[in-house]
């Protein structure tokens, strides 16, 4: 599942092309309510750290709170890295990715991820 505040239908469109199944969030908000409704067909999370309707630490406490092993990755175009620390140390996340990636990239972690998983 993707929340992200701008999700990149090219992006994604190749996630899907290659086999994964994709839902797209259009926000936070909308990634929540997603998450309830498909949750056992969810495997990973994919979110940002600014979203328009509560922040992506908000989201991942949220998310935490309905499941707290789901993997996540948290994208982020921030240098201040102390934001990201929030989301390892307080709730596990052990996935980022730097904006802007490659759809190489992103696949490439999220095999990372389900593998390990």
């Amino acid at each position: 599942m993707a929340a992200c505040h701008n999700p990149s239908s090219t992006t994604f469109g190749h996630i899907s092309y290659r086999g994964a199944r994709v839902h797209i969030a259009a926000d936070d908000k909308d990634g929540i309510t997603i998450y309830e409704a498909h949750a056992p067909e969810i495997d990973v999370i994919i979110t940002d750290v600014d979203m328009p309707v509560m922040n992506g630490l908000e989201f991942v406490r949220h998310v935490r709170g309905l499941n707290t092993t789901i993997p996540i990755i948290v994208s982020t175009g921030l240098q201040d890295r102390s934001r990201i620390d929030c989301f390892r140390d307080d709730f596990g996340v052990e996935h980022f990715l730097d904006k802007p990636f490659t759809v190489e990239l992103l696949c490439e972690e999220l095999l990372g991820v389900l593998s390990s998983s």
